[in-house]
């Protein structure tokens, strides 16, 4: 716990640094988030990548298809090597590296190495590999055979992104004698198929999908729900204790997105309460909007 503490606070040191506005939680999917004009940054914090939760990745990846944040891992080692600088290491789909990476992503100095089991990999650019190679008047079958490939394997790279060795890629960008990697991009969306966890969600779930929302339970997040049209709203399904009602506050407040819970008890709360029969009732964003207003 101690490594984990200071290794969030070396993160929240680089956030400080360059302006950014954080906000700190416990037991969610994401430790830290941090804000600096259009760019929000969703960060589990793990001294050990590898403890990191299949819920937890899930949520991480449910908050980067929803509310446009780059969701990532920051950590130190996995079971069997120290993470290096540099490098993008991957847990579940979501990218994963060290603190110093993560000050180099912040500042635009994109890390073009990722690491997988077979070893150290880099993505190709189509284009460039094309038309490095049709300026130098090469084949592909010339070209495999002086870097030790196929013409097959020079064909896919020429016509869909992605990875290649790097060992491949150096050999590549000696012969041709330019760079044809491409650094890595916070990609933001995601297209996994998140399933509600509760017969409550399935149901609540179902019937925003009805109207026309996208809609995706935000697994370990302080929102249940997120909901979006052209909106987002930040939904909870109330099974939950003070402290995280006050987290979800927190949260939607970050985001600055309207928030609601949906629950057919007696709830004394500074937060508009859907009931089932109103959430019945909603055909579209309007009537939404008017309701948790």
């Amino acid at each position: 716990m101690e490594r984990k503490e200071k290794l969030k606070n070396k993160v929240k040191n680089i956030l400080i640094e360059r302006s950014f506005y954080i906000s700190e939680y416990k037991n969610f999917c994401f430790d830290i988030l941090g804000k600096n004009n259009d760019e929000i940054f969703a960060i589990k914090i793990l001294s050990n990548v590898d403890s990191i939760q299949q819920e937890h990745a899930i949520g991480l990846r449910a908050m980067a298809k929803m509310l446009d944040v780059f969701s990532c891992i920051v950590g130190e080692v996995t079971r069997y090597e120290r993470l290096k600088d540099g490098i993008i290491y991957e847990r579940f789909d979501v990218p994963t590296f060290t603190y110093r990476t993560l000050e180099f992503i912040i500042d635009g100095r994109m890390p073009i190495l990722s690491r997988d089991r077979g070893g150290l990999f880099v993505t190709i650019d189509p284009r460039k590999l094309r038309k490095s190679r049709e300026k130098l008047g090469l084949s592909r079958e010339k070209l495999a055979r002086m870097v030790g490939t196929t013409k097959k394997n020079i064909y896919e790279h020429e016509k869909r992104e992605f990875r290649a060795s790097y060992e491949l890629v150096k050999k590549l960008e000696k012969v041709l004698g330019t760079k044809i990697s491409r650094a890595f991009e916070k990609e933001r969306s995601s297209d996994l198929e998140i399933k509600p966890r509760t017969r409550t969600e399935v149901k609540i779930v179902s019937l925003f999908r009805e109207m026309g929302f996208e809609t995706v339970p935000a697994y370990k997040s302080p929102a249940d729900i997120i909901i979006r049209k052209r909106i987002v709203a930040l939904g909870e399904v109330f099974r939950i204790h003070e402290g995280k009602v006050n987290d979800f506050i927190r949260f939607a407040d970050f985001f600055e997105k309207p928030a609601f819970v949906i629950s057919d008890q007696d709830l004394d709360l500074d937060l508009p309460i859907l009931r089932m029969e109103d959430v019945k009732r909603i055909k579209d964003e309007k009537t939404l909007m008017k309701i948790i207003k």
